[in-house]
């Protein structure tokens, strides 16, 4: 595990206090538990986006975000898709899900 070091402002440092007392954690493992979903998602907008402008497949997206093909079919749904119903379930029959 790498050690990381960062100043936050004042209002964060107040609401990290906060939030530890509220869920009985310690600061390391609130600010791990929030940085690991903060990450999560500005990698998937990431990736989402490269597979919007038809830079990655469905298939790409679900390996790099480590979900079910299914699931990246209902996460990419909620955002402008260039892949269809069929399109995933074409897939899904070749990999033996369908």
């Amino acid at each position: 595990m790498d050690v990381i070091t960062v100043r936050v402002q004042d209002k964060v440092a107040k609401a990290i206090d906060f939030l530890t007392k509220e869920k009985n954690k310690t600061k390391a493992d609130l600010i791990r538990e929030l940085m690991s979903k903060a990450v999560e998602q500005e990698e998937a907008k990431v990736y989402l986006q490269k597979y919007q402008n038809k830079e990655i497949t469905l298939r790409k997206l679900a390996r790099n975000l480590d979900l079910p093909l299914w699931k990246a079919y209902e996460l990419a749904a909620k955002t402008e898709s260039p892949y269809s119903r069929a399109d995933l379930q074409r897939d899904l029959k070749v990999i033996g899900e369908g």
